[in-house]
């Protein structure tokens, strides 16, 4: 599957890179996978996501999502 999400108000890529992860998942999740390879190209995001790095306030909530 795949698809595409248009935000016209995300202007850092760190974080449009953290949206695309949970959406991703979600849609992961939704169609009924248990398991998921993520790869993703930005080392902030990545880092955040395993572990648990605390810096940048707005992919806080956003990174959160994606370990719920």
């Amino acid at each position: 599957g795949s698809g595409i999400t248009l935000h016209s108000n995300i202007l850092d890529v760190g974080l449009a890179e953290a949206v695309a992860c949970y959406q991703g998942l979600l849609f992961a999740k939704e169609t009924g996978f248990v398991n998921v390879e993520v790869e993703g190209d930005a080392r902030v995001v990545i880092e955040k996501v395993i572990q648990g790095e605390d810096g940048r306030a707005d992919l806080d909530s956003v990174i959160a999502d994606i370990k719920a």
